[in-house]
């Protein structure tokens, strides 16, 4: 008001004061805010989502350092895994983050908490299915059975001492 600032009463009692070079209305002003505030909380998401994949991988990077001891082969193994490891850590990383911003919106927006959380859920269902497959998948080959008889330490076969 006139040549001094000061800051805006809001409905609900609390204060807001908005400056910004050049000449801007009022609702410009609401707008350059939400836009900011949007950029901000996109930026320490993403900051939140890096941190956790790195966090991830320097837990499983033991592993990886273990394989790369084995003789002969231990570099390959250990860079297979180290890749694998990546790729899993990056999935694991998005649930996460998913799963905390649905968390934090849930007072706030409760049926886009309960789609984010939808799609968490089926990225793991996905991921423990493929995961099922690949370990059932080959199993299910009937192993044929041998009939044998032991043969003990003197040298007589089992159907002797029956």
């Amino acid at each position: 008001t006139g040549s001094t600032f000061s800051s805006y009463a809001t409905k609900r009692g609390g204060s807001l004061l908005l400056l910004r070079s050049g000449y801007h209305s009022a609702d410009n002003l609401f707008t350059l805010a939400e836009r900011d505030n949007a950029v901000v909380t996109w930026l320490v998401r993403l900051v939140g989502f890096i941190m956790m994949y790195i966090g991830l991988n320097m837990v499983s990077q033991p592993l990886e350092v273990v394989l790369d001891r084995i003789p002969f082969v231990g570099r390959f193994v250990g860079d297979l895994m180290g890749g694998a490891t990546t790729i899993v850590n990056c999935i694991v990383a998005a649930a996460l983050s998913i799963s905390t911003i649905a968390l934090a919106w849930f007072v706030y927006r409760p049926l886009l908490t309960f789609s984010l959380l939808g799609i968490v859920g089926g990225l793991v269902y996905l991921m423990k299915r493929k995961v099922e497959s690949k370990r059932y998948g080959e199993a299910d080959h009937e192993v044929p059975l041998v009939d044998t008889t032991p043969i003990y330490k003197d040298g007589h076969s089992g159907a002797d001492y029956v």
